[in-house]
C-alpha cells in the first residue's frame, strides 16, 4: 500500500502519481538495490476494486490495466535490467529469476480479498491467479529452482476468502519442496501463519510471514 489511506480523496490520477513518487523515492534512497513489489488493495481506484480480467464486460469498463501498466513502469526503476517482470505480468502478477536456482513470484492476492466485491462476478479463481501460480511453480520445479512467493494480503489472513486460502494451501502442499518462503503485508502487524498439509492436518508444509 503506497497510496495514503484517506480514501475519500483518492483519484486514479492521484494514485498513479503516488505510485510514481514512491518508486522515485525508493530508487533515490536505495540506489542499486533490487526491490520486488506487490500490488496493495489501496492502489486501485476505487479502493479494493480489482475486476477479474477474464470477464470482458466488466474489465472493459472498470478494469485496472492502467494500474498494472503504471506499477510495471515504475518497478522498472529498481528491478534488474534483464528482469522479465514487465513482459510476464499477468493480472498484476509477475515472476523473475533473482539468481541461478532462485525465483521470486509476486501474486496479486487482491483477487482473494473479501472487500473486492468484483469477485462475486467470478468466485472461482478470479484473475486465474492460482492457475498462473501453479504453472510458474511447475516450471520452477522442472528447472530445479527454489521459490519465494510475495503478495499483499496473506492467503491465510482473515481478509482473504477461506476457500481461496484453502486452494492456495493445496498449492503450497503440492510444491512444499520448492517454496522456501512467503512474505506478505496488509495486516499492519507482525504475524506468522502456518500452512498444513491438506491431506494430513498435523503436518506443517509452509510458513507465511
Amino acid at each position: 500500500d503506497s497510496v495514503p489511506h484517506d480514501l475519500w480523496r483518492i483519484t486514479r490520477r492521484g494514485n498513479s502519481a503516488v505510485v510514481s513518487e514512491v518508486a522515485k523515492m525508493i530508487h533515490k534512497h536505495f540506489p542499486g538495490v533490487p526491490v520486488y513489489g506487490a500490488i496493495g488493495n489501496h492502489e486501485s481506484f476505487p479502493r479494493d476494486s480489482f475486476p477479474p480480467p477474464e470477464v470482458p464486460s466488466v474489465w472493459q469498463r472498470f478494469g485496472v490495466q492502467w494500474l498494472y501498466d503504471a506499477m510495471v513502469r515504475e518497478w522498472q526503476r529498481f528491478l534488474p535490467p534483464d528482469s522479465i517482470a514487465p513482459s510476464a505480468r499477468f493480472a498484476g502478477c509477475y515472476t523473475l529469476t533473482v539468481s541461478p536456482g532462485f525465483k521470486i513470484i509476486s501474486i496479486n492476492t487482491n483477487y482473494c480479498y473479501k472487500f473486492n466485491w468484483w469477485t462475486l462476478f467470478k468466485s472461482v479463481d478470479p484473475g486465474h491467479v492460482l492457475r498462473w501460480l501453479v504453472s510458474e511453480l511447475l516450471e520452477a520445479e522442472s528447472n530445479g529452482e527454489y521459490v519465494h512467493i510475495i503478495g499483499h494480503i496473506a492467503p491465510l489472513y482473515e481478509d482473504c476468502y477461506e476457500e481461496w486460502g484453502h486452494q492456495f494451501s493445496r498449492v503450497v502442499t503440492r510444491f512444499s519442496g520448492i517454496i522456501r518462503g512467503q512474505f506478505y503485508g496488509h495486516c499492519h502487524r507482525d504475524e506468522v501463519k502456518l500452512h498444513f498439509d491438506v491431506r494430513e492436518s498435523k503436518l506443517p508444509v509452509g510458513v507465511e510471514y
